[in-house]
């Protein structure tokens, strides 16, 4: 995957966003942890040319922060975790190392599967 510029940008805001939530607390931390989870993916879906996903990501922003606030609001280990992915894998998108990109995502979704799983 090319990355311009721009999408560097996009990609370190989107990381900057989730950073600044750790200033928050309880269900308004919550809420824009996946405001900021949801900016990443899209950025992601957007470099990629992936529409299909830019637009599964719109139909769900809602209920996505919904069922994340009523899980979520005292888990900082998942956001904290899903951080430090989110991280890696804006890294290796900037670096242009695809392999460890890919890797790293796929780290990400397996544990996003497990944290569902486990509802």
């Amino acid at each position: 995957m090319n990355i311009d510029e721009e999408g560097k940008r996009k990609l370190k805001k989107a990381i900057s966003l989730m950073d600044k939530v750790y200033e928050l607390e309880g269900e308004e931390k919550a809420a824009e942890f996946s405001n900021a989870d949801i900016e990443f993916h899209k950025v992601i879906f957007e470099i990629a040319g992936n529409s299909k996903m830019l637009m599964v990501s719109d139909s769900l922003h809602d209920r996505q922060i919904r069922l994340y606030i009523s899980t979520h609001s005292a888990n900082t280990e998942l956001m904290d975790v899903c951080s430090r992915q989110h991280r890696r894998i804006m890294d290796a998108i900037v670096i242009g190392d695809e392999i460890g990109a890919e890797k790293y995502a796929k780290e990400h979704i397996s544990y996003i599967k497990k944290m569902i799983s486990s509802f």
